[in-house]
């Protein structure tokens, strides 16, 4: 899964998706340098993942990823809670329309 992460994170993929922008979100919150950051963060949170974890992600989306539309409110989407299983399919969404499955 954290390969499958950092792989969306590094292809160029129309960052108004907001499905892209959570996925972005969520690897900086994984390896984002901090001073509580540590390798069982990473893999607690990578097993709420893949456990489809029904708790809603804990992370607050950047001023460079909030689009605003033409009446200069943020989109609904960015209300959202996100939970880890929503993650899981918005992940394995991005990476069928990105060809990840067809190496």
């Amino acid at each position: 899964m954290i390969n499958k992460i950092l792989f969306l994170a590094d292809v160029h993929i129309n960052t108004k998706d907001e499905k892209y922008i959570y996925i972005t979100k969520f690897k900086k919150k994984l390896f984002n340098c901090r001073e509580n950051w540590n390798a069982n963060i990473v893999k607690n949170e990578i097993m709420k993942i893949l456990n489809f974890s029904k708790e809603t992600i804990n992370f607050e989306v950047e001023e460079r990823f909030e689009p605003f539309n033409s009446t200069g409110m943020k989109p609904d989407y960015l209300k959202l809670r996100i939970t880890y299983e929503m993650l899981y399919h918005f992940v394995e969404e991005m990476l069928i329309l990105n060809k990840y499955y067809e190496k």
